[in-house]
């Protein structure tokens, strides 16, 4: 990915994508996929993108190990991956780190919870048109993974009506 040059739209597709399948690798349900999806827009909707965070925490999403905890640990790691990206925040480690209290996510790194929160702290106390650009951006993204979710479960649902 590169930043606010490449188009957006493109690339919250491509992450929702992401978030999506990397998710159904793990979790046992594409239903619970779809739903923890729909809370977490619901609280970023509502409430921002801190308290969406917060949400994902209190979920597991610093955790992650089982099914629908890795859901929110994935929604969380590429959220703030795409913030990274665009915005230059730095919740993310080095691919080549060694250092050992870093938490590493499922695809990529994130960095001790602490410092996730400091830096997007910073973040939300900054400019306010890129706040509203980021919720914007991280709204699109989960819309793009909640209708990718729901073709996952109406594919399952179709093959499996056409199975009885």
């Amino acid at each position: 990915m590169s930043g606010i040059g490449q188009n957006l739209d493109a690339q919250c597709a491509e992450i929702g994508r992401e978030i999506v399948f990397k998710s159904k690798e793990i979790a046992s349900s594409t239903s619970d996929i779809e739903n923890t999806i729909q809370k977490a827009l619901g609280v970023l909707q509502e409430d921002g993108i801190y308290a969406f965070t917060v949400y994902l925490d209190s979920e597991g999403g610093f955790k992650g190990r089982d099914d629908r905890r890795n859901v929110e640990n994935e929604i969380l790691n590429n959220s703030l991956w795409i913030l990274d990206d665009n915005f230059n925040l730095n919740t993310h480690t080095q691919e080549n780190s060694s250092d050992e209290s870093e938490v590493q996510g499922s695809s990529r790194g994130l960095k001790e919870k602490k410092e996730v929160f400091d830096e997007l702290n910073d973040f939300l106390s900054s400019n306010l048109d890129n706040i509203f650009l980021a919720k914007d951006i991280l709204e699109k993204t989960l819309i793009y993974a909640r209708y990718h979710a729901k073709a996952l479960s109406s594919t399952k649902d179709s093959g499996s009506k056409e199975e009885d």
